[in-house]
């Protein structure tokens, strides 16, 4: 897709900035200190993003995918360089860790929200798979690891709405089952609303829509397979709770002088 294709090269600017820029001294640094960490960071994203595409796309290999992969590795790793070299020299690690102060843990927290937002935006649009199809009772079909059996359509009724609700069991490749039971409402609007059933993990969101009722029994169905939705809000949590730290530094918060207006000397009040 068109996002896919742009989001790689609009976001490799800002997470070298992000990454080095953990480290850097602003004004008082020079590039010539970060070279030797630039190498060897560079070769260790490359060499695991490559590992965990491998895995993640055996049949097919995404260019965005590992690219994606490979950026949020590298602020990864950036950012927890940052934390080692606050503590290398520390003879007690434990109280080194209490005195960092609140912004440098926010700013760690907010980087590694920004990787984790990275891997969600970029395999959502690389790993993501959706199918339209017509199913009949009993039928199922597969798409990805996870296979989708239609057990059919049953009308329900609440206290604003009727709808015509689908029963789909979803086994994956490790014996797990779930139950999605999408629905077709008609309020007394008259205005149907589809509402699609969700499940949802780390790693992926499952969908399932029904739409219309078709000859023979069968229905429209829409299926969904999309991955690391949940890193996106993920990795936007975590910068806005580094934002948030942030502010708990005692250094951003230091007292109020209060300045007294001057009286003049020799002066009282007459009536």
């Amino acid at each position: 897709p068109y996002f896919d294709s742009m989001f790689v090269p609009l976001m490799l600017p800002l997470a070298i900035i992000v990454g080095i820029g953990a480290m850097s001294r602003w004004k008082r640094d020079e590039l010539k200190r970060f070279v030797p960490m630039i190498g060897v960071f560079l070769l260790l994203s490359v060499m695991l993003s490559s590992i965990f595409t491998y895995f993640l796309s055996v049949d097919t290999f995404s260019v965005g995918g590992f690219a994606g992969l490979a950026l949020a590795l590298w602020v990864l790793c950036w950012t927890v360089y940052g934390l080692f070299e606050r503590l290398q020299y520390q003879s007690d690690w434990l109280n080194g860790v209490r005195n960092i102060p609140a912004s440098i843990w926010g700013m760690t927290c907010a980087h590694i929200g920004i990787a984790i937002f990275i891997i969600g935006v970029t395999h959502v649009n690389v790993y993501s798979v959706e199918k339209d199809i017509r199913m009949q009772p009993g039928e199922s079909f597969q798409l990805g690891d996870y296979n989708f059996t239609f057990e059919g359509v049953e009308r329900v009724k609440e206290f604003n709405y009727t709808a015509n609700e689908g029963a789909f069991i979803v086994t994956n490749d490790g014996g797990n089952k779930i139950t999605l039971k999408p629905q077709k409402r008609f309020y007394s609007s008259g205005n149907p609303m589809t509402e699609a059933a969700i499940n949802s993990t780390l790693g992926r969101d499952l969908y399932v829509s029904l739409g219309e009722e078709l000859e023979q029994g069968a229905w429209s169905v829409r299926l969904y397979l999309k991955s690391f939705v949940a890193c996106i809000w993920l990795g936007g949590l975590l910068m806005a709770l580094g934002g948030l730290i942030a502010t708990m530094d005692r250094r951003y918060r230091r007292p109020r002088k209060v300045t007294e207006t001057p009286h003049t000397a020799g002066t009282e009040l007459v009536e």
